[in-house]
């Protein structure tokens, strides 16, 4: 027997609205945004159209392709019913999904041609985070797809094809490396996509810093997503007149002290901006680096911008208020430079 559908986390009337999109015999969905939350090719309904969804089924590629129909799926965040329409309909396979919003379920049923509940298909409204913790479900699953994110589509805001190029590069130095190395990818990231160089042998060296932008008045470092929020905040910050220098570490260990003290030594002034909490982080790392290296350059103390010092919250409006945002940021400038 199934379990019992868990209350939502939120009530309806604050879920954000469904919209819909057409482009090139593609139907999309969105949430009040022109994020993409789901995909349908209209010819082809049960087509997985966006790439990380078609990467969500690699698990394929490990089973007996005649095991795979007796199998159970379960999906958190319908989306606009892709991975469940596959499972259920191309594979057969006994399939459940969970969905927070009720007009995403709505809209699903009717414009994105998403079968109604019955025998091998369930659509449950609930949270998925209380969902999936039922006892039901202990030890049932054979294949569990999470596609929960929020109306902005978890929106990164590093977009830039130099940023693409450095991964390349840094993931074919690791693979190379005769020493263990373990890379590490932010999946908001993974629904952006640029040219990267075609170079045969286009390498980024291991442990060497880069300066994404020039400035005069402090140095913000960073890595992964919050790259991009620390070059947002300092084009609102040239808007101010401060000059803000921002380095992508792009390694942590081993880290760049030399690019680092140089810039110190330019600016005068460190701001370090992770996501990770502020105990034992990278931040605090780069602030005992800068007193042992350029202690004598700082004309004010080292300052951090970090996630909240709280266990990861599921809630859509709980996350973003534990997450740095880039008004933090600029509200840290403004404590480091005291302008």
């Amino acid at each position: 027997m199934a379990p019992r559908a868990a209350p939502a986390r939120q009530p309806a009337a604050a879920l954000p609205p469904v919209t819909l999109s057409e482009e090139g015999g593609v139907r999309h969905l969105h949430l009040g945004t022109p994020w993409i939350q789901g995909s349908m090719r209209i010819d082809r309904p049960t087509d997985l159209v966006l790439e990380y969804v078609q990467r969500m089924m690699a698990w394929l590629l490990f089973v007996e392709s005649d095991t795979v129909p007796a199998r159970r799926a379960l999906q958190l965040g319908l989306g606009a019913g892709a991975l469940t329409k596959f499972c259920h309909r191309r594979l057969g396979m006994d399939t459940t999904a969970v969905e927070l919003n009720p007009q995403v379920v709505a809209a699903c049923r009717t414009w994105f041609p998403l079968p109604p509940d019955g025998p091998g298909l369930r659509v449950v409204l609930g949270d998925a985070a209380h969902w999936v913790r039922h006892p039901d479900w202990q030890g049932t699953v054979d294949a569990l797809a999470v596609d929960l994110y929020d109306h902005d589509a978890g929106a990164p805001v590093l977009d830039s094809a130099a940023f693409y190029a450095d991964a390349r590069g840094l993931l074919k130095a690791a693979i190379r490396s005769e020493d263990p190395v373990v890379f590490l990818e932010n999946e908001l990231l993974y629904g952006q996509s640029f040219e990267v160089p075609v170079v045969e042998d286009w390498l980024v060296p291991i442990g060497r810093a880069k300066i994404v932008r020039r400035g005069r008045d402090l140095t913000i470092t960073a890595f992964s997503i919050m790259v991009g929020r620390a070059l947002e905040a300092a084009e609102k910050l040239a808007a101010l007149g401060i000059e803000a220098e921002v380095i992508d570490l792009r390694s942590l260990r081993p880290l760049d002290v030399e690019t680092l003290v140089e810039s110190i030594r330019r600016t005068n002034r460190l701001l370090s901006v992770e996501e990770g909490w502020p105990v034992c982080g990278i931040g605090a790392e780069l602030a005992a680096l800068a007193m042992e290296h350029a202690f004598d350059w700082l004309d004010a103390p080292v300052v951090r911008v970090t996630g909240k010092d709280v266990p990861m919250p599921y809630a859509a409006n709980l996350e973003k208020l534990a997450l740095v945002t880039v008004p933090e940021i600029v509200e840290a400038v403004h404590k480091v430079t005291y302008r």
